[in-house]
């Protein structure tokens, strides 16, 4: 028997799939359905992802965009960052915020989410596109340091889990 307990691919619950795995946590499919899917019905049909180049980062961006298209929206870009040696993305996020989405896909977590999110708000990326945080924790939105959305400048914080 095969229960992984930290692995959020969809591919096990997928293509890799056998007889003797359990699923034990959320995956990428369950994100992207519940965050990429609800966006798009709620107005935001065009994305740009910033996305950690490592297997649980690359699903995330896969599989939101299956739902962001299947929905009817549109990827007009994204941009793979090196894991985890990335602490500067402001490159990225100028990209995000040039690209006219009114998504910015984030598909990174932890410390990198925390950067992304705290560097957008530098850059008033959030004054122009809505920030959908693939997965998130309530311990990551505690080190943003603020007390509510009106603190950030957020328009909207969309956050999976």
């Amino acid at each position: 028997m095969f229960i992984p307990t930290s692995t959020a691919t969809s591919d096990l619950t997928g293509r890799a799939c056998t007889p003797n795995t359990i699923h034990w946590v959320y995956d990428t499919y369950m994100e992207a359905r519940s965050t990429g899917g609800a966006m798009v019905k709620a107005g935001g049909d065009s994305w740009f992802f910033i996305t950690p180049n490592y297997a649980a980062g690359i699903a995330f961006q896969r599989d939101t965009t299956r739902f962001v298209e299947s929905n009817g929206g549109k990827i007009l870009g994204s941009r793979l960052y090196p894991f985890p040696d990335t602490s500067d993305f402001s490159a990225p996020l100028l990209e995000a915020k040039t690209s006219g989405a009114k998504i910015l896909g984030i598909a990174g977590a932890g410390s990198d989410l925390i950067n992304i999110v705290k560097q957008a708000h530098e850059f008033a990326v959030q004054k122009t596109m809505n920030l959908a945080a693939l997965i998130a924790y309530s311990t990551d939105v505690t080190r943003w340091g603020w007390t509510s959305r009106k603190d950030c400048g957020c328009r909207r914080l969309i956050t999976g889990i």
